[in-house]
């Protein structure tokens, strides 16, 4: 973590670091395409999983695997659904926590 904390320190890898991670709202990950494959993924699993969760009893059941909490489909269309928001929101914070060091940083030279 240290080592991640110096490397955006640096304006070059910073700035790509955040071009990258806003791309990750574009293609394959893009919304609307992530929730599409998201439904597709349950079309053809959902109704495996009494089968499945009847073969491996205590493992779950299939209303949470879809509805329920953590790693369930509704978490993942949750995650997707919000990501891009979130995105913005953490280059942002970076921004302006690095700016504040660096102000800093040029005013103690």
């Amino acid at each position: 973590m240290l080592c991640f904390a110096y490397m955006m320190t640096n304006e070059g890898f910073r700035k790509d670091f955040e071009n990258t991670l806003t791309g990750l709202s574009k293609g394959i990950f893009e919304k609307q395409r992530a929730l599409a494959a998201l439904d597709d993924f349950e079309a053809v699993y959902a109704p495996l999983y009494e089968q499945f969760f009847d073969r491996y009893p205590g493992t779950g059941d299939a209303e949470g695997a879809l509805y329920g909490g953590y790693a369930s489909s509704q978490c993942i269309r949750d995650f997707v659904n919000e990501r891009e928001e979130h995105i913005h929101t953490q280059v942002e914070f970076c921004e302006d926590i690095l700016g504040e060091q660096q102000d800093t940083g040029s005013k103690k030279n």
